[in-house]
């Protein structure tokens, strides 16, 4: 995550990116804790990483459409 700091810093919402890389990072050690005693917690923080999952992928579409994202 320390990596990405820096790409994050261009955007507009790279607060918002990093709270959400964050919470998605917690999400999967929750997931892997609870994978085997609890499927209802674990199906739980699946969904949880997939909202925010998706959260990311929605602000990137936007940052892309406004032209601040660049192609590899």
């Amino acid at each position: 995550m320390k990596a990405n700091e820096g790409e994050l810093q261009k955007l507009e919402r790279s607060s918002i990116y990093q709270t959400q890389l964050r919470r998605l990072e917690l999400i999967l050690r929750r997931a892997k804790f609870v994978r085997l005693s609890n499927q209802l917690a674990f199906g739980q923080a699946v969904s949880d990483f997939y909202t925010h999952y998706g959260q990311i992928l929605r602000f990137l579409r936007i940052d892309q459409a406004r032209g601040k994202l660049q192609s590899a």
